[in-house]
């Protein structure tokens, strides 16, 4: 099964990384944005398809983002604090999928491998999201394409 369309808050790090896959491979992409495109580095780019909400709150992006997807995941160094540990109970609240893929257990192939199996397992979906544990560096730049596009099946490994 191939995913039709990535979601993220369009962070910087992983969740940026993921649009760009999405991007380069030609899959649609989306989610939502606090408002005037806010984002930790200053403005989400413009080049990313994101919508932009009429609040600051990065709660709320983050539920509207959970809520619009059929499923989501979330990839850490470590255990789920934060941002990261509010979408999981977001997921939970909208009785949405939800892996965690914590990169300091697992391996790159491995957590292909179980992104992968678990968006076949959840086959009425085909809109995800991912999202990262803020502040985890190029690492997880590197996981987050790495594990994306294998999930995807696409022979392309590409990060910015």
């Amino acid at each position: 099964m191939l995913l039709k369309k990535i979601i993220s808050g369009a962070q910087t790090g992983a969740d940026r990384a993921a649009l760009d896959v999405a991007i380069i491979n030609g899959l649609p992409h989306g989610g939502w944005v606090p408002k005037d495109r806010k984002a930790e580095d200053g403005e989400v780019p413009e080049k990313y398809q994101v919508i932009e909400l009429s609040s600051n709150d990065y709660r709320q992006r983050t539920e509207m983002n959970v809520k619009d997807t059929d499923g989501t995941l979330i990839i850490t160094h470590g255990k789920l604090t934060g941002g990261s540990a509010l979408t999981q109970k977001y997921a939970q609240k909208h009785d949405k999928p939800c892996l965690h893929i914590d990169a300091q257990e697992v391996s790159e192939a491995s957590a292909a491998v179980k992104i992968y199996q678990w968006i076949g397992e959840n086959k009425g979906g085909d809109t995800f999201r991912t999202v990262v544990q803020q502040n985890l560096g190029p690492a997880s730049c590197n996981s987050s394409c790495t594990c994306a596009t294998a999930s995807r099946r696409t022979k392309r490994r590409w990060c910015p």
